[in-house]
């Protein structure tokens, strides 16, 4: 996620809706705090924050300022325990979304090998074809290596088919 919000904009991406205000629920304010930021961030980026320096201040203070609590709060947010899974699990839930599964993994290296590599074969712009793809069947993506191995393999894969494809067409 960038690290430059315009006042506009974090009003735009991050303002908390009249049917979201109940959903950061009446906790501890660094866990108020915590899952209304991985609300906000998996609206905006359909993914969680990698880390927690991931997340933009301006965007954590915006945020804090809604919920009224301070935004230095975060900073007891435990990033690695059961409560962040629960958190995520709500938020799954809240957008109807899922964990992407190894057989969701394949069903896109098949949609890359058949409709996207024939017209497609940057690197970058088939990493964001699979980024776009996962937030339209709604699945939540897995790590940013399994998606770079996705994409290699994908393009390995179409390398070799294309090779055999040329050589068979090749008179003896």
């Amino acid at each position: 996620m960038r690290q430059s919000w315009t006042p506009e904009e974090l009003v735009r991406h991050f303002t908390i809706q009249a049917d979201e205000r109940d959903f950061p629920g009446h906790n501890a304010p660094h866990n108020q705090l915590g899952k209304a930021v991985l609300l906000k961030f998996f609206q905006y980026e359909a993914r969680f924050p990698r880390t927690k320096n991931e997340i933009p201040q301006a965007v954590v203070t915006f945020i804090a300022h809604q919920l009224y609590v301070s935004p230095s709060a975060l900073t007891d947010y435990q990033w690695d325990g059961r409560r962040i899974k629960e958190h995520r699990q709500a938020i799954r839930s809240w957008f109807g979304f899922r964990q992407a599964s190894v057989d969701d993994q394949q069903a896109i290296q098949d949609w890359l090998l058949g409709e996207v590599l024939p017209n497609e074969y940057r690197h970058k712009h088939l990493r964001q074809a699979v980024y776009g793809r996962l937030r339209d069947q709604q699945l939540e993506p897995p790590t940013d290596a399994r998606v770079e191995r996705l994409v290699a393999s994908a393009i390995h894969q179409y390398q070799q088919q294309f090779f055999q494809q040329t050589y068979a067409r090749l008179p003896s």
